[in-house]
C-alpha cells in the first residue's frame, strides 16, 4: 500500500468518524487499516470528531472495540469530553465519564469540559461531579431518602 492509500484512508475514516459511520469505520478495518489512533491537522482523533458531532454508536465502537484513548488531547489541548460537553451531546458525554474520561482535564485556554458546555443539562450533569474525589460516580452520592 503506497503513502497515498493510507492519507485516502485516514480522510475516509475521519470523514466516518464525522459521519457516525461504524460501518465505514468497520469496513477500513476489515480491509487491514491501522492508523485508527492518528491526528488530523488540528490534532484531531476520530473520537474527538465522533464526540463533537453526537455520534453515540461511533464513540462507543472507537473506544469499546478500537480502545482509542479518552484523554487524547488535540493541539488546542481539548479531549473527546471537552467536545461533546461543546455539542452539548448529553449521551457522549456520559457515555465517555463512564469510561474514565477526565472530567476536569484543563485545555490550553484553562477551561475544563464544564467551562465549555452551553446546554444547561450538559452543564449541570458535568456540575454533578464537582468537589468528587478521583473516580467518584453521581450514583454513589446518598440520595435525599438515604440521608439521615
Amino acid at each position: 500500500m503506497s503513502s497515498d492509500d493510507s492519507v485516502d484512508q485516514r480522510v475516509v475514516f475521519f470523514a466516518s468518524a464525522k459521519q457516525g459511520s461504524v460501518g465505514g469505520m468497520k469496513q477500513l478495518v476489515d480491509e487491514g487499516f491501522t492508523n485508527y489512533n492518528g491526528k488530523d491537522e488540528l490534532g484531531n482523533t476520530a473520537l474527538h470528531w465522533s464526540a463533537s458531532a453526537d455520534h453515540l454508536d461511533a464513540v462507543e465502537y472507537l473506544v469499546d472495540v478500537l480502545k482509542l484513548d479518552v484523554d487524547a488531547v488535540n493541539n488546542v489541548g481539548d479531549t473527546a469530553l471537552h467536545k461533546a460537553a461543546w455539542r452539548g451531546s448529553l449521551d457522549c458525554v456520559k457515555y465517555l465519564i463512564d469510561k474514565d474520561a477526565t472530567i476536569e482535564k484543563l485545555n490550553n485556554d484553562k477551561k475544563r469540559p464544564v467551562d465549555l458546555a452551553k446546554h444547561l443539562e450538559v452543564k449541570s450533569y458535568l456540575q454533578s461531579f464537582e468537589g468528587a474525589d478521583e473516580g467518584e460516580l453521581e450514583e454513589d452520592a446518598p440520595s435525599s431518602d438515604e440521608e439521615a
